[in-house]
């Protein structure tokens, strides 16, 4: 497979070394090929890092499985072109321990490990998306009759008034 052309923008994102890096771009620019031989860079490039000590965060379980799968790839390239490399063979073994994972999968994750120091029950869970819209509903029809029931809220009568029209 041919080297893929990098422009300057991603080829500062790839080499910007010790420090993190957030990468926002339109769809289709190469976002995800970016992060994923940044994190190749790092592994790979002294001062060097397991992919255990990385962390991905995506907006998709897609997107993270994908961007495991570009991480997999990058890193099997790597060890054709590297294949004495002790750290680069073990960090392709180490790949599945990889953190790399949605927002919202991240968090559940730290919280459940952390559940004890935070104050929450060890058995929450997450809504789903009806239960959500349920419980924006309800938090809607509350503030709106809190509203309502207040004296001082004349505005808000009126605006009220003048839609029952």
């Amino acid at each position: 497979m041919p080297e893929r052309k990098w422009t300057n923008q991603q080829l500062d994102a790839i080499r910007s070394l010790g420090q993190n890096l957030l990468v926002s771009a339109a769809a289709g620019s190469g976002k995800t090929a970016v992060l994923a031989r940044r994190a190749v860079q790092l592994v790979c490039v002294k001062p060097r890092c397991n992919v255990n000590n990385l962390l991905v965060v995506t907006f998709t379980e897609a997107a993270a499985g994908e961007m495991k799968s570009r991480i997999g790839q990058a890193l099997r390239q790597q060890l054709q072109i590297t294949p004495e490399d002790a750290h680069v063979r073990r960090q392709f073994a180490l790949l599945e321990h990889i953190q790399c994972s949605t927002i919202h999968s991240f968090c559940n994750r730290l919280l459940r490990q952390h559940f004890d120091r935070l104050g929450l029950d060890p058995d929450f869970r997450v809504l789903d998306e009806d239960e959500a819209a349920l419980l924006r509903l309800d938090v809607v029809r509350q503030v709106f009759q809190e509203r309502y029931d207040r004296a001082e809220s004349e505005p808000f009568h009126r605006r009220i008034r003048s839609r029952a029209r």
